[in-house]
């Protein structure tokens, strides 16, 4: 079995007028996993190492739909291990499920020799997002695996991704909040507010 020790950084994103279509990356803060993959092979294991606590069932962790759409791709038999070493602090406000998903597929991909685009891989994670926010969005996991600035739209034929490089600085609450709770609360604000138009920059 071949192993790599990957860090996917946390990140910010609904910046502004970029709601749900916009992130970017925060140094020094994301997880960091051990990702092992075995080819012709078969099995999927997650091991928690990082101290924060994350759901016990494989099939309850953002990776687990991420690393599956990557595998489904692929098309051929891969034993996976990941062990989670550090993690983001769930309801955090910084990405900590785009993290996961980001780091598992990215590992995956380099070990079976790149086989994956940036862009594919985007589209992979972007299933690990959907396992908590029922709908795959890139706002997050998209600056996670590219870095920067992303902007990514949904288009009728997928979706596209710029990355900006700039500065800026964020601040962090002391209090989780959950972001599928605060995407209800935002949606009953805005259609009392009579907000018709979302997306556009």
């Amino acid at each position: 079995m071949k192993h790599i020790k990957v860090f996917a950084p946390g990140t910010v994103a609904n910046l502004g007028c970029g709601f749900d279509v916009m992130g970017l990356t925060l140094d020094g803060v994301g997880d960091v996993l051990e990702v092992g993959v075995a080819e012709n092979a078969e099995g999927f294991e997650i091991r928690n190492r990082s101290g924060v606590e994350l759901p016990g069932n494989v099939e309850e962790n953002v990776i687990t739909p991420a690393v599956r759409a990557l595998l489904e791709a692929y098309g051929r038999p891969v034993r996976i291990e990941v062990e989670i070493l550090e993690k983001i602090a769930p309801g955090s406000g910084i990405g900590s499920s785009a993290a996961s998903s980001a780091a598992a597929v990215y590992g995956v991909n380099e070990l079976l020799g790149r086989p994956f685009s940036g862009k594919q891989l985007v589209e992979f994670a972007m299933m690990g997002e959907a396992l908590l926010g029922g709908t795959p969005h890139a706002d997050n996991v998209g600056p996670a695996l590219l870095g920067g600035v992303v902007y990514a739209a949904l288009l009728a034929a997928g979706f596209f991704l710029i990355g900006w490089r700039i500065g800026y600085m964020a601040f962090m609450a002391a209090f989780a909040v959950v972001t599928l709770a605060a995407c209800v609360l935002l949606l009953r604000w805005i259609k009392t507010k009579g907000c018709t138009v979302f997306a556009n920059l």
